[in-house]
């Protein structure tokens, strides 16, 4: 009925529709959307044809309608998108932005959980994650595409054989972005054993189609395929080809693990040749790590009571396989063994990689020319997660210092100074007065970069001579002073030293104005926690840091109040004078002592020792600033801050309106205060008016 009705009355339905504001033609639409296609036909018509709002380049301009209506009409929807998105350029799908961008993604949403129209709406998803330009949200465009690469997405109604047609597709193509959203779509694709799929609301009469049916077998084809095409992108030689390569050992061992083991061995394999080369492709580490994974789940299946003869002959020859392939890691030459356990987090299987570094250690000292420049090179890069264990084990074997020359030379690298102090600490560990001493003559001749020496100083133990060699290259600018803050702070080192050292190095960091005094605060926080007592002028050096004021990160505050606390509980008069000091000024970027949202520890403590006292210096600096006054209404409590709060109203009319403004009305004892408020200004109107506001 009601489309017969539209049919009739099609002239007063357009004039209606153009009448409408932007909220109304969307409610129109949406009910035109609820009506069977063909009832609307005329108007769906006109609005998808060549002068419609939903045709061409017009679509841009009209996104929100297109994301209202592609639910009910699905096939009109597609053709437009695909006129669309086929004419334009990257570049000009790289300038479909904001609101417009995700209107689009919600339209394609609709399409690709409809059998008809799903091939053709991923391959539309696909040209729109080409242009990428929202890296803020997982459910980007490229996200969105990716997902729907999940062999069991319980929404997506394509066949396994279809999505791997748009696949190819977009891995076939030259440009790097293509191969990047076919990538992530791989990457998405392989099973993980966990995540969650985002499910869609489908906009609409009809509802979504459901998934296809399939077979493990076909997963699993469909697994070997997207590993296969992995592959192939990561023999190119850009940028994308190396992040394939990156990710290959991790999809081999999904393969494995979510579909039969021996799956996963050929893939290995060949990666292995890759890592063993004399220019390695792939990364050994990370690929032995891959077979570990896939052996430890083999070997869970072969404890099944329940295994058929076959299925233990196929677990068997695939534990046999990838033990082969370990073997091969094992006895491959001194540099792929290097990488191999170098570069894994020594944390993982502690034991096993400690050792594995000792043996290579020894190895290299024993044939120092296994240790080629290239190995250096790699030792210094991010991939060599260890390289700090396997130096300290170089400095402690090394006896006849046969790698000293050559670690104080790449000292002169920028990244050779962790290199440095991890073969220095090693040194300590077996000769420490030979270690300092050896440091004291670089640092003296300032033959080592400055950083060199800090590190390797906190790597060995602290000692006057080491907080000596530290304060020498502050002082000749060697050695910046945050930089001293950050590394002595860790790790305990400062546990050794002595009240009166910690104090001569804390002030040379400090610097002789206190500019540095943030970051001092910070390592006498540590020396507290430490269980250090504040002696020798610490106590004092902290007072001076307090006074002068100096700029504070927000992390920093939550020290400076915790530090000022404990020293006003010691010294109540010199914590209220800052007090006076600190809340009369800017706060800006320095730290507050009142603040709406902290702890206010100082604050409070010195309310319990003078509450009286505390709230007057507050107040009057409160009065002429204004996030004082926030910070109040918090902290103020009309029962117990009574009296005080009536002997500092008795001052002035303002003072009273201010406090007036500070009290919350739902807190115990305000409208008993409010009324001795008004009973000392019963004229004054602006004072009534704080109250009521309350």
């Amino acid at each position: 009925l009601a489309g017969q009705l539209l049919r009739a009355e099609q002239n007063k339905t357009w004039a209606l529709f153009g009448r409408l504001g932007e909220a109304g033609r969307a409610r129109m639409l949406r009910r035109l959307g609820q009506l069977d296609e063909n009832a609307a036909a005329w108007f769906w018509d006109a609005a998808f044809g060549p002068n419609g709002l939903l045709h061409g380049r017009q679509i841009l301009d009209n996104t929100g309608a297109l994301h209202l209506v592609a639910g009910a009409v699905p096939a009109r929807a597609l053709s437009a998108l695909k006129g669309l998105l086929d004419s334009l350029s990257i570049q000009e799908r790289l300038e479909i932005k904001g609101d417009r961008r995700r209107n689009l993604i919600h339209a394609l949403e609709q399409l690709l959980f409809r059998k008809i129209t799903s091939h053709a709406a991923l391959r539309l998803m696909g040209l729109l994650a080409e242009a990428e330009n929202d890296e803020v949200y997982s459910n980007n465009t490229t996200g969105v595409f990716a997902e729907c690469f999940l062999p069991n997405h319980p929404q997506v109604p394509l066949p396994l054989e279809q999505r791997l047609m748009v696949l190819r597709e977009f891995s076939d193509k030259p440009g790097v972005e293509s191969q990047r959203i076919a990538l992530e779509a791989i990457d998405k694709g392989m099973p993980s054993g966990g995540g969650a799929t985002s499910l869609r609301h489908c906009e609409g009469i009809e509802p979504f189609d459901r998934p296809p049916a399939m077979t493990y077998a076909d997963i699993w084809d469909y697994m070997r395929t997207l590993m296969a095409t992995a592959w192939k992108i990561a023999e190119g030689g850009d940028a994308i080809a190396a992040k394939a390569r990156s990710k290959l050992p991790d999809l081999a061992a999904r393969l494995g693990l979510s579909a039969p083991a021996q799956f996963s061995v050929e893939w290995f394999a060949r990666l292995a040749d890759w890592a063993t080369a004399p220019e390695p492709k792939a990364d050994v580490s990370d690929l032995s790590d891959a077979i570990s994974n896939v052996l430890e789940s083999v070997h869970e299946r072969q404890g099944n009571a329940g295994l058929s003869e076959a299925a233990r002959k196929e677990l068997a020859q695939a534990d046999a396989d990838l033990q082969g392939l370990q073997r091969r890691l094992d006895e491959a030459d001194f540099g792929v063994r290097l990488r191999r356990w170098v570069g894994r987090n020594r944390f993982s299987d502690e034991e096993d990689v400690t050792r594995s570094i000792e043996a290579l250690a020894d190895e290299a000292l024993a044939r120092s020319e296994l240790m080629t420049d290239a190995l250096w090179q790699w030792l210094h890069s991010r991939e060599a997660l260890s390289s700090f264990a396997f130096f300290g084990a170089l400095g402690r074997k090394d006896t006849a210092t046969v790698f000293c020359a050559r670690i104080e030379l790449e000292v002169a690298k920028p990244e050779g100074v962790y290199a440095f102090s991890s073969y220095w600490r090693g040194w300590s560990d077996r000769d420490c007065p030979a270690a300092e001493s050896r440091l004291d003559e670089l640092a003296a001749a300032d033959s080592i970069d400055g950083k060199a020496v800090l590190l390797a100083t906190s790597n060995l133990p602290a000692t006057e001579a080491g907080v000596a060699r530290i304060v020498a290259q502050l002082r000749r600018g060697r050695v910046i002073p945050e930089v001293v803050a950050d590394v002595i702070v860790r790790g305990g080192w400062m546990a050794p030293l002595t009240p009166s050292l910690a104090e001569g190095l804390f002030r040379e960091i400090a610097g002789a104005d206190f500019r540095n005094g943030s970051r001092v605060m910070d390592l006498l926080h540590m020396w507290l926690h430490l269980k250090k007592p504040l002696a020798d002028g610490l106590e004092d050096l902290a007072w001076q840091i307090l006074e002068s004021d100096p700029p504070v990160s927000h992390n920093d505050a939550w020290d400076f109040d915790q530090l000022a606390a404990r020293l006003a509980s010691r010294n109540p008069e010199r914590g209220f004078m800052l007090l006076e000091r600190l809340a009369c000024s800017s706060r800006d970027k320095k730290w507050k002592p009142v603040e709406s949202h902290g702890e206010n520890k100082f604050w409070r403590t010195l309310c319990s020792l003078d509450r009286k006292k505390a709230l007057d210096i507050t107040v009057r600096a409160a009065v002429n600033r204004f996030e004082l006054g926030w910070a109040l209404k918090q902290l103020l409590n009309p029962g117990a801050d009574r009296d005080a709060i009536l002997t500092l109203a008795r001052q002035s009319t303002e003072t009273a309106r201010f406090l007036a403004g500070c009290l919350t009305a739902g807190a115990d004892g305000f409208w008993g205060l409010a009324g001795e408020l008004l009973a000392l200004y019963p004229d004054d109107d602006e004072l009534w008016i704080e109250i009521a506001g309350d």
